[in-house]
């Protein structure tokens, strides 16, 4: 597979129908894939798995929707390529992110303004200097789906080292910059979408606020706290599904 990869690979690879396409994406940020299938299950109803490792399909108001479920700036770059070259003309990357700033908490969203790119597998898709500001018409279009739930609208780093690879220093370092967060895949959704022309925007939820010492590993204990995240939760993936079909 390392060369430069063409729809017709795709096809013979996995067995495509030359008349298949996908008009828009949904990619998810997450290494909780069965949950995640589910979740997408929940709102959509049974869907078609095509391609390996996480990537399904879904006919949605008219549309082909393409949905990639992946870890990391690598996994998720060839995810979103793959959905490119199959015809994607809209990308909503949607996932989770550590807060960077005091005033958040958890399960506030963040609507991306642009992405920060840290992650390395941008680079080789656009120079180093290339800024990644979202679509303002997708951004203006999930903010309607978000109404009377708090959202940020500050840039989003993405970072190759993983989660567990945050110091301190960095954290507090990222939050003087004025980032609203901090995750692992959007920058390469943004740079694949921008070097390609395809329409591009990020929601993503609040896991834990970093700045403020906040961690995965300390586990939402308080009930009304819980269900509000999973009530953004769906507006999230339903959002997404929205307006990347709409």
């Amino acid at each position: 597979m390392y060369h430069e990869t063409s729809r017709a690979d795709l096809n013979q690879h996995f067995g495509f129908d030359p008349e298949f396409s996908v008009d828009a994406a949904v990619m998810l940020g997450t290494s909780m894939v069965p949950q995640a299938l589910q979740r997408f299950v929940e709102i959509l109803g049974p869907l078609t798995t095509v391609a390996e490792p996480f990537i399904v399909f879904k006919n949605y108001k008219g549309k082909s929707l393409g949905i990639g479920i992946t870890y990391g700036p690598t996994m998720n770059a060839d995810c979103v390529r793959f959905m490119q070259i199959l015809g994607a003309r809209r990308i909503i990357q949607i996932g989770y992110y550590g807060g960077l700033q005091s005033h958040m908490q958890r399960a506030d969203f963040n609507l991306v303004s642009e992405a920060i790119r840290e992650d390395g597998a941008s680079d080789s898709y656009l120079e180093k200097n290339v800024a990644l500001p979202a679509t303002t018409t997708l951004v203006s279009s999930l903010a309607t789906h978000c109404a009377g739930h708090p959202v940020h609208r500050l840039p989003q780093l993405s970072i190759v080292g993983g989660i567990l690879s945050e110091t301190a220093e960095q954290i507090s370092a990222w939050s003087n910059r004025g980032y609203g967060g901090v995750d692992l895949e959007t920058a390469t959704t943004f740079a694949i979408a921008r070097r390609f022309g395809i329409d591009h925007a990020a929601l993503l939820l609040c896991s834990d606020v970093v700045v403020s010492g906040d961690s995965l590993l300390q586990r939402i204990t308080d009930a009304d706290l819980r269900e509000k995240y999973e009530i953004r939760r769906k507006v999230m993936f339903g959002g997404a599904i929205e307006v990347a079909c709409g």
